[in-house]
């Protein structure tokens, strides 16, 4: 530090007249130092302003004491306690400050001193006057001490020390109070907006109650006016109802069991066993359904008698007098079927089926024919000439000269025996041409398919033999007999002779 600089801050802490101020200056002084260089060059311009400055200029700031004694080193004006900051030489320093305590007992002297202290519960007024210190301290609200209050904040008051909601509802007949509580409530049919009650867009407040003038009978275009007995409104306009006036006044079609009559009659509701039928509460004789039409009764969707409800069968039962009941065969919509016919075929109530071209319906199950189906829907062998068929096909009828062979009708070249078509040669068995085989006569054979006299003898194999060899020796169609040429018989006439 320059020497001449300490000798200057020695000599300004010689004239404090307390120890704090004169800390205070010199902390000020040796800030103020090294700004001073730097201040030089705007001094030039800040003389002129500084001199016409009053040298008693005081700082109002009671707060303040730290600020710059006269001759202390100085930037600008505020921080000088004059509130002026003068070049002086080469440097800038504060310009002396004269010390006020005009009219005030506390607070700053404007030089950084004091004009006075404040005694306990007492606080310094920013005029400068000791006043009564306010006590809120642990307190919600009440007296503070000073003949005033500690208030509470917007919208509450101060009840026995407790800040509490302060309801309001100026201006209000719904709503919220602000306090959690409520400034009224709205008739039936209006809401509440802007702590007001309002009907719906439409509607029309009668006797405080939201009203349709376009159909209110009793409030009909306007209010208070009332529609004649037997007549509703529509459109604003009282008009004769053809059905029926329910308790709203409304005109209903009087067709539904809620509602049923007509001519501008009151709607009566029909009993739990009666249906609206032209208009009239009626018994119903069937069964009524959950719209309330009566129906007839006899279907699986709608079963039953009485008027009383109406019952859904299950899937295997049909609706029989207005009886649910078990189908042993099968069902077909509200049919219960014996179930063995090929168009409906099934058992136990299960849904009937239709059996392909060649199945059969047997115990309620389609089952495929290996022989031929009769006009009966039968499955047959399928094996005679009179039912002939295969593969669940049609049952034929073969024609005359016609076996069954394999399931199809084939003509016989023989004769036919019985359901067989024999080769027609045989005497047992002589035929042509499919005709029906015959027995030939002793002493016939059969020749070309027709029974013929032998006259020789007819051998083993039934072929007729000449009957002159001593082999096959015999006449008329005997039996050929053998000579016993060893004991020297020979074959004459047909007869062995010695």
């Amino acid at each position: 530090m320059e020497e001449r600089r300490f000798d200057e801050m020695a000599r300004l802490l010689g004239k404090e007249t307390t120890r704090r101020a004169g800390v205070a200056t010199m902390l000020a002084g040796l800030l103020g130092f090294s700004a001073a260089a730097a201040e030089a060059k705007k001094g030039s311009r800040n003389d002129k302003r500084a001199q016409d400055r009053s040298v008693s200029v005081q700082h109002d700031d009671t707060n303040d004491t730290t600020c710059l004694q006269g001759g202390a080193a100085c930037r600008d004006n505020d921080k000088c306690c004059s509130r002026r900051c003068v070049r002086n030489g080469a440097t800038r320093t504060c310009a002396a400050c004269v010390p006020s305590c005009t009219g005030k007992t506390c607070g700053s002297d404007g030089c950084g001193g004091s004009c006075g202290t404040c005694g306990s519960g007492q606080m310094c007024s920013r005029t400068g006057v000791c006043v009564c210190k306010p006590t809120c301290d642990g307190l919600t609200c009440g007296a503070d001490g000073c003949g005033g209050t500690c208030p509470c904040g917007k919208g509450k008051v101060c009840q026995s020390g407790v800040c509490v909601c302060q309801p309001n509802c100026t201006g209000k007949t719904c709503g919220s109070n602000g306090c959690g509580g409520t400034c009224g409530t709205c008739a039936t049919g209006q809401s509440c907006s802007d702590g007001r009650c309002y009907c719906p867009r439409g509607r029309t407040t009668c006797n405080g109650v939201c009203t349709d003038l376009t159909k209110d009978r009793l409030n009909c275009g306007s209010c208070g006016k009332t529609c004649a007995t037997g007549s509703t409104c529509i459109n604003k306009i009282c008009k004769p109802c053809s059905g029926c006036i329910d308790a709203a006044g409304q005109c209903r079609s009087g067709t539904s069991n809620a509602a049923c009559g007509d001519e501008g009659a009151s709607c009566a509701a029909c009993g739990a066993t009666q249906t609206c039928v032209a208009m009239t509460c009626a018994a119903c004789a069937g069964c009524i359904d959950r719209y309330g039409v009566c129906r007839a009764g006899g279907t699986k969707g709608a079963c039953g008698t009485g008027g009383a409800a109406c019952d859904s069968c299950d899937a295997n039962e049909t609706c029989s007098t207005g009886v649910c009941a078990p189908c042993a065969g099968c069902v077909d919509g509200n049919t219960c079927n014996p179930g063995t016919d090929v168009t409906a075929c099934g058992t136990a109530g299960e849904a009937c089926a239709a059996c392909s071209a060649t199945q059969v319906c047997e115990t309620g199950i389609c089952t495929f024919c290996l022989g031929c189906i009769d006009g009966s829907n039968v499955c047959q062998d399928g094996n005679t000439a009179a039912i002939c068929g295969s593969a669940g096909g049609a049952c034929s009828v073969c024609n005359s000269g016609e076996t069954c062979d394999a399931g199809a009708c084939t003509p016989c070249a023989g004769c036919i025996d019985g359901e067989t078509c024999q080769t027609g040669d045989t005497a047992a068995a002589c035929g042509s041409v499919g005709g029906a085989c015959s027995v030939c006569n002793s002493g016939e054979t059969c020749d070309a398919g027709a029974c013929t006299p032998c006259a020789g003898c007819i051998d083993g194999a039934g072929a007729c033999q000449t009957g002159t060899l001593d082999s096959e020796c015999g006449v008329n169609g005997a039996a050929c007999a053998a000579c016993d040429t060893g004991g020297g018989e020979t074959c004459s006439a047909g007869v062995c002779t010695v």
